[in-house]
């Protein structure tokens, strides 16, 4: 997928998102739902852009899926902490990853040195998750 002919310079201050264009919709159509059987035809794809330190927050929803186009660094982590302990995760760039509990843990991505750009699809337990 050639991700420059998209535009995702809509980043005001550290976090951004909105509705993907609907190019990058049918190419989830064509890329996740073979491999998956979900229910989110009528859920938006949003593409999601963050710069900077990231403050600890919890989603509204349940789970994403996530598709990491530009990390944002060598070194970037997405954090996930309850109390006091933490667990740390480097996510792979272009390919497809499932983040639970989104919704009820803190999180937040740590390290970034650039622009992290991805594609993330909000997931809700009533969308019939079968993975």
């Amino acid at each position: 997928m050639d991700w420059h002919q998209y535009h995702f310079d809509r980043l005001e201050g550290n976090f951004g998102s909105y509705v993907a264009e609907r190019e990058l919709h049918q190419w989830l159509r064509q890329s996740i739902k073979p491999a998956a059987k979900l229910h989110y035809d009528h859920y938006p794809l949003f593409i999601q852009a963050m710069m900077g330190e990231q403050p600890w927050h919890k989603d509204g929803r349940d789970w994403a899926i996530n598709y990491v186009i530009d990390p944002g660094g060598n070194d970037v982590e997405t954090v996930f902490r309850q109390g006091i302990d933490t667990y740390r995760l480097k996510i792979e760039p272009e390919r497809w990853h499932l983040l639970p509990y989104v919704g009820t843990l803190e999180h937040r991505v740590e390290q970034l040195e650039t622009r992290r750009l991805a594609l993330t699809l909000n997931l809700w337990w009533r969308n019939h998750i079968y993975l």
